[in-house]
């Protein structure tokens, strides 16, 4: 199951907000940059183990810019849009993903902490609008606060070794 945020749902530009707890965000999910409308987008897949649940994969789908700053025509070719994702989405970083799919939630629950798909005229199923939080034992240094002589100086580790240098 997948699904773009359209027309329909925003106009071009328009930052929808998202957070609670007092701390109120906005992020975009449809724009234009380089000649082409953006559409942020996600996929959810089901899983039953450890226990049910949806993962979720954040897609962004080109189209033409149309006419009057509007989304055209969904560009069809593969090649094409898995280039456009290489080049007008490369500086998103985590952040970035994080606030859009944050958006993208908030403006399905409609302000609800639940989303509710209909399975039929008397059936649905209901989901927590907010992804589930965990706390991780483990981190890394951020790249910002290491020092110059952190990084790694062994190229091999890295995957870079030159074959000729070996003996």
């Amino acid at each position: 199951m997948a699904f773009h945020v359209g027309e329909a749902l925003t106009r071009l530009g328009k930052r929808i907000s998202w957070g609670r707890d007092g701390k109120r965000r906005s992020s975009m999910l449809r724009n234009s940059a380089g000649g082409k409308v953006w559409q942020y987008g996600v996929s959810a897949t089901p899983s039953f183990w450890t226990f049910p649940h949806f993962k979720l994969k954040a897609r962004v789908l080109f189209a033409d810019l149309a006419a009057g700053n509007r989304a055209g025509t969904v560009i069809n070719e593969a090649g094409i849009q898995h280039r456009l994702r290489r080049t007008i989405c490369k500086g998103w970083r985590n952040k970035v993903w994080h606030g859009r799919l944050m958006a993208f939630l908030e403006l399905l629950s409609s302000d609800s902490p639940f989303i509710e798909v209909p399975l039929s005229g008397a059936c649905a199923i209901t989901f927590d609008a907010r992804p589930m939080l965990l706390t991780s034992p483990v981190r890394t240094t951020l790249p910002d606060t290491m020092e110059d002589d952190a990084e790694e100086p062994d190229d091999s580790t890295l995957g870079m070794s030159n074959p000729e240098d070996e003996d």
